[in-house]
């Protein structure tokens, strides 16, 4: 059966509230109840016990469930695939190491560009770098810069600041443009801009979780070299 939106959003949504989203609209501010001490009251494992919602019952920090499967049941480091330890044959053509993900007060991933003020606090996207490998590069701040490595390349615009190290370089994440043609390929820019064309998709710890956000390598040029 198709259901409409306003039933959906009602049923699926606001389900767990006990009330539609007509009713909502008339509190305007609903506040949660709120528990705590869960692991006391078996409301936070599906059996109904008292305690925390693993093997053992407990807090684990060591895993009795990676011990099952042969793995490390404590933590333990792993250098990155791709880094000046790893590869350091690779750090005379990528001397950066590349974070991304950066936050911004003014948006929250790839919403709200589409929104005047928001575009008007952050109007493009930045590459934060540090005044010391700017000045070696020959980048001023406020410059369109590319950033690439082996897995591909976008371009971002320089924000020269001493709040990153020397050798890192820290990217913002889920820009696109509302003002260019949304049509396909062209897609709003969201290609020229997106750093995720830098990140690998296998390089991936031996469980299989993670991904390489924040720890590959890269090299930063002026746009017009």
């Amino acid at each position: 059966m198709i259901k409409e939106f306003e039933d959906f959003r009602s049923e699926f949504r606001l389900g767990n509230l006990g009330m539609t989203y007509e009713e909502l609209r008339e509190k305007v501010v609903v506040q949660r109840n709120v528990s705590y001490k869960k692991y006391e009251t078996g409301k936070l494992r599906p059996d109904g016990k008292p305690g925390f919602n693993t093997p053992t019952g407990r807090v684990e920090l060591y895993s009795t469930m990676y011990q099952q499967f042969g793995e490390d049941p404590l933590p333990y480091y792993e250098e990155p695939q791709r880094s000046p330890i790893s590869t350091p044959e690779l750090m005379e053509e990528y001397p950066f190491v590349l974070t991304t993900g950066a936050r911004t007060y003014a948006y929250f991933h790839s919403e709200g560009k589409q929104i005047p003020l928001l575009r008007e606090v952050n109007p493009d996207p930045l590459l934060e770098i540090n005044p010391k490998d700017a000045e070696k590069l020959d980048i001023i701040d406020g410059e369109w810069v590319k950033v690439a490595n082996e897995f591909g390349e976008c371009q971002l615009k320089a924000k020269v600041t001493p709040i990153v190290k020397e050798g890192v370089v820290h990217a913002q994440h889920g820009f696109w443009f509302p003002e260019e043609d949304g049509e396909e390929p062209h897609l709003f820019g969201v290609w020229r801009c997106n750093i995720n064309e830098l990140i690998p998709h296998k390089f991936v710890g031996k469980l299989g979780f993670g991904a390489p956000f924040k720890c590959v390598i890269c090299k930063v040029e002026k746009l017009n070299k």
